[in-house]
């Protein structure tokens, strides 16, 4: 998946489901501050932290995510979000 596709699959989840998008690609110093993963997928771009409006949406979020080919990990209540990347 390249970095445009995964970020139109990103707008749309954000449309359908009425989120936002709290973080993205960072830099290897940002992701140190934030404590992410060495190899992490917002280095590069392939990453977005997700929040959503109405929560009760997770479900159908993730099925329509799984059929766009994006894998989401659900952070919400360590983090507050949904992190999204390529499966």
């Amino acid at each position: 998946m390249t970095i445009g596709e995964f970020w139109g699959h990103v707008t749309t989840l954000c449309n359908i489901y009425d989120g936002r998008v709290s973080g993205g690609p960072r830099s290897p110093h940002h992701n140190r501050i934030l404590g992410g993963v060495a190899n992490s997928f917002h280095l590069v771009g392939l990453a977005a932290d997700l929040v959503l409006r109405d929560w009760h949406d997770i479900a159908a979020l993730v099925t329509t995510a799984d059929r766009l080919g994006i894998r989401v990990i659900d952070e919400v209540l360590e983090k507050g979000h949904l992190h999204l990347q390529p499966k």
